[in-house]
């Protein structure tokens, strides 16, 4: 059962009970006249003075971000959902909500970010890759710029540049593999094979 409220938005009541009931958030403040779900199963909500609104889903979360910049990686560490963008902000948020929990501005493009066992952001830049803790203080930078992708082996942590092949630990120590013989976007490891995709 739906229920659209005068400047309180629109609820959902989701048993004989009436005991368990949802609202939508962005709809919070709005005067909801009607809804309307279609043939595949998004719903249509208009509203007394605000136009109407669509949601494919409403099991999908969905806030704005701060920045009106290109996403370049979306993770997950056990808190936080963490973006970066290509202004070069790294922001962590409260997935359920969409809060911002906090926010760094490292002034150049973010190209990848990977979240290790130990919850800790790689974050490799034009200028160098930081790695930094699930707060946002950072633990270690200068390591390897432009690292496109990041994959586990076993205890280490590999990543790849179109200059070099990596390895690290979980603190940033490094040694170099390889030269690599071609330009890669991806590097992924099954346990007993490593394999880069290439851009071609």
């Amino acid at each position: 059962l739906w229920i659209g409220l005068l400047n309180k938005g629109l609820i959902r009541m989701e048993d004989p009970s009436f005991k368990h009931q949802n609202s939508v958030d962005e709809l919070s403040e709005k005067s909801v006249t009607g809804i309307l779900q279609d043939e595949e199963q998004g719903y249509w909500v208009t509203t007394l003075d605000k136009g109407i609104y669509y949601f494919p889903n409403f099991a999908v979360k969905q806030f704005k971000l701060p920045s009106n910049s290109k996403i370049t990686t979306v993770n997950k560490t056990s808190n936080f959902l963490i973006t970066s963008d290509f202004s070069g902000l790294i922001s962590a948020f409260q997935p359920q909500s969409g809060h911002m929990i906090w926010q760094k501005d490292f002034g150049s493009p973010i190209i990848s970010t990977f979240i290790d066992r130990k919850n800790q952001i790689w974050a490799s830049s034009n200028g160098e890759t930081y790695i930094l803790n699930e707060t946002g203080e950072i633990l270690k930078k200068n390591l390897p710029a432009n690292i496109i992708d990041f994959t586990f082996s076993k205890d280490k942590i590999l990543g790849i540049t179109n200059y070099g092949y990596f390895e690290f630990d979980e603190s940033g120590n490094r040694k170099k593999i390889r030269d690599p013989d071609s330009q890669f976007r991806n590097l992924h490891n099954t346990g007993k094979e490593i394999y880069m995709g290439g851009k071609n």
